[in-house]
Formats: structure tokens, sequence, C-alpha cells
């Protein structure tokens, strides 16, 4: 019971946002055999990647640590996930593409959490794009819009860029036209606008780029 209501106590201070106090109370219970070490090495990560002054590589090893012990899948998906986020955010392109990976690879493999596995799918083909893996990214994205109407918009702007890349400029156009349909539920409203503002404007760039190698073709 006492080692309950310390375990209670730490998720509480994670949650008010005393992350200094919240690791130093998770840390103790790595000692106790009552909880789920996996778990509580993903607390402590979190609580890590949250402080203000973080370390980004301390947090990545108690992830990776959850994600091999941690019983729970969405737990152990989340652990991915994280690790997935740090890596990206450190341009480590590469390890964040393997590690959303292993995300979605937990969804796959048994009932989890959706908006976890929306992310990672969709993070996932941003980690491929980085890495000119272009033709790749655009398999992926196809599988967040069709997974994910939150994420849908971001990830049809995000592949007119890939598109765009393989020289594939009239699919880029015709995606650029999709946003010219009405407002999608489920989705932020003034991003929305903006999004088609942005292919609004990509459209005219390709439109242009593609009527100047016209013209300079007929020149020739």
């Amino acid at each position: 019971m006492i080692r309950q209501s310390a375990y209670e106590n730490a998720l509480k201070l994670e949650r008010d946002g005393q992350f200094d106090l919240a690791l130093a109370q998770f840390k103790q219970l790595m000692s106790s055999s009552d909880f789920d070490h996996g778990d509580i090495l993903f607390h402590c990560g979190w609580s890590i990647e949250q402080k203000a002054e973080k370390d980004d590589n301390e947090a990545l090893h108690y992830y990776q640590e959850a994600f091999k012990i941690v019983k729970n899948r969405n737990t152990r998906m989340n652990s991915a996930f994280r690790s997935g986020w740090l890596f990206m955010h450190q341009k480590n392109f590469s390890l964040s593409a393997d590690w959303f990976k292993k995300a979605i690879d937990q969804y796959i493999a048994g009932e989890a959490d959706a908006v976890i596995y929306h992310d990672a799918l969709y993070w996932y083909s941003v980690s491929l794009e980085a890495q000119g893996l272009y033709l790749e990214a655009i398999i992926w994205h196809h599988v967040v819009q069709k997974e994910s109407l939150r994420l849908n918009p971001e990830s049809r702007f995000r592949e007119i860029y890939c598109l765009n890349q393989i020289g594939a400029f009239e699919d880029a156009m015709k995606l650029c036209k999709s946003f010219k349909g009405p407002l999608p539920q489920k989705f932020d409203n003034k991003r929305y606008l903006e999004l088609q503002g942005l292919a609004k404007q990509e459209y005219k760039f390709i439109e242009a780029c593609l009527s100047d190698n016209y013209l300079s073709d007929e020149g020739n």
C-alpha cells in the first residue's frame, strides 16, 4: 500500500508538471518488485523529456529500455514513438524512422492507442522524406490519409512536396486542387485555410515552372 501510494504520488507530480520531483520518485520505485519496471522506465524517460533542463539522450535510454521489457502494449508503443520523436528532433532521421516503424508495428500486432499509431504513421512518412526516400514516403502518406481524418490534410500537403521531388508535377498539381473542397471534419479550420493558401501558391509555382520549361524547350 505504501509503495502504491508512492506510485500514485509520482504520477500526480508528473501530471502537475513537477518533473524533477516525479523523476526522483519514479527512480526510487525502481528498487521495488511491486511494479512493472518497464512502466517506471517510461515515466522516467517522460519526466526527463519534459524537464526545463533535459537530456534527450538520457530520456532515450529510458524509453528504449522500457520498450524492451514493459508489459503494456500502449506503453511499449509510446516508448517507441517518443524515441522516434527525440531522434527526429536530433535530425537523425534514419533512427527516427526505425523507431516510428516500431511503434507502427506494435499497433499492427495488437490492440493499442490509435492516436499514437496515426502520429507514428505521419512522422514515419516525414522521416522517410527527410532521407530522400520520396517514393516510400508517398506510399506511407497514402496510409496516413486513409487511416486518419485528423492528419489527412497535413499528409496530403507533404505528399505534394514528395511528388515535386520525383518530378510528378501533374500529380502534385492534382493534389493541390484537392484542397479546394469544403473544410474537412476533425481538423482545425484555421489550419486548413492555411493549407489551402499554401496549396494554391504551390499550384501556381508548379504551373509557372512547367510553362517556363515548355517555352524554353520550344525556343531550342
